[in-house]
């Protein structure tokens, strides 16, 4: 007679369990890790594509990306046309929201606000500065915007 015994199944089994409990945590981590590289690569093109519409005179209006620091709650980013956050048009409006475990750490930006609107024609900004972008596994992107409008992400 050949097959496996119940006590071979059982521990086999068991195994199986112990390797696939031990290993949650890593995918957990890896799985955040690639969230915050996803959007802070999606906050990066938004601030690219605010600065292209205004470049271009898209609907012949500046244009520029609101970031909203929710405090126990879900932080976001809204790409916005219009010459400030407050007197947008909501039509154009494009919101971002982050999940839980990625959160905004600290936004610097010149004038104390927490929107970047970049200028019609050559896509400089008044508004520069730095986010920091951290996930709960304390791994962050820092985002960079300067006087000209270059951007960069690290």
């Amino acid at each position: 007679m050949s097959g496996f015994t119940l006590v071979e199944t059982l521990l086999v089994a068991g195994v199986v369990c112990i390797i696939l409990i031990l290993s949650f945590p890593f995918y957990n981590t890896f799985q955040i890790s690639n969230q915050l590289d996803s959007l802070s690569s999606e906050a990066f093109q938004a601030l690219r594509k605010s600065q292209m519409k205004a470049i271009t005179l898209e609907n012949d209006s500046t244009w520029g990306v609101y970031f909203e620091k929710n405090i126990g709650d879900e932080d976001k980013f809204v790409l916005f046309k219009g010459p400030n956050y407050l007197n947008r048009d909501q039509n154009y409006d494009e919101i971002s929201e982050l999940p839980n475990t990625i959160f905004f750490d600290e936004i610097s930006l010149n004038g104390g606000g927490t929107e970047v609107v970049f200028n019609k024609i050559n896509g400089s900004t008044d508004h520069y500065g730095f986010l920091e972008i951290k996930s709960s596994t304390n791994k962050e992107k820092t985002i960079t915007i300067n006087e000209a409008g270059r951007i960069s992400i690290q």
